[in-house]
């Protein structure tokens, strides 16, 4: 209320508008140099986050497509690590049943042929059995023929007798 007072009472007198035409003009002054000295560095770092922000996401984009593109590829490879793995078990399990089937085939190979020894043996067996009962039945022929005659055998009748004797059971058994 002071300042009514000083003057002719008014809101604009003279002292009045002359503080406020300095304060204009130091405002006015304070603006330019401000213009002219901080506004450029303040707009020159305005831009330089700008540009830092802009290639910050420009690298985040670029970043996301590289992991996106490695993803792809890891997928890639991983579906073909298992394509090969399915493909290897597939081959063992192939040669596996190829091993099985040789071995199964090779064991009835040997049983065949253990059989078929066997047989040969029976038969080399049997045949022998057979002969030791001519030799047996010529002997037991001799010596109830002997005894029939009364009289001994030389070497000449027993022969003959003997020779007699496995021809008459070649004949039985054919």
């Amino acid at each position: 209320m002071t300042l009514f007072a000083a003057g002719s009472g008014g809101p604009l007198d003279a002292s009045t508008l002359g503080i406020s035409l300095w304060v204009l003009v130091t405002f006015g002054l304070l603006f330019l140099l401000l213009y002219k000295t901080v506004w450029p560095k303040l707009l020159s770092a305005l831009d330089e986050r700008e540009d830092a922000i802009r290639k910050a996401l420009e690298d985040a984009d670029h970043n996301r497509a590289e992991a996106a593109k490695l993803l792809d590829e890891h997928k890639q490879v991983m579906e073909k690590a298992k394509e090969e793995a399915r493909a290897l078990l597939e081959e063992e399990r192939v040669s596996g049943e190829k091993l099985r089937h040789d071995i199964v085939a090779k064991a009835k190979d040997e049983a065949n042929q253990i059989v078929a020894k066997a047989k040969e043996e029976i038969d080399f067996e049997r045949q022998k059995a057979v002969e030791a009962l001519r030799r047996e039945a010529v002997e037991m022929s001799l010596a109830a023929a002997g005894t029939v005659l009364g009289r001994a055998i030389d070497d000449s009748d027993h022969r003959r007798l003997a020779e007699e004797a496995v021809a008459d059971l070649g004949k039985l058994k054919a």
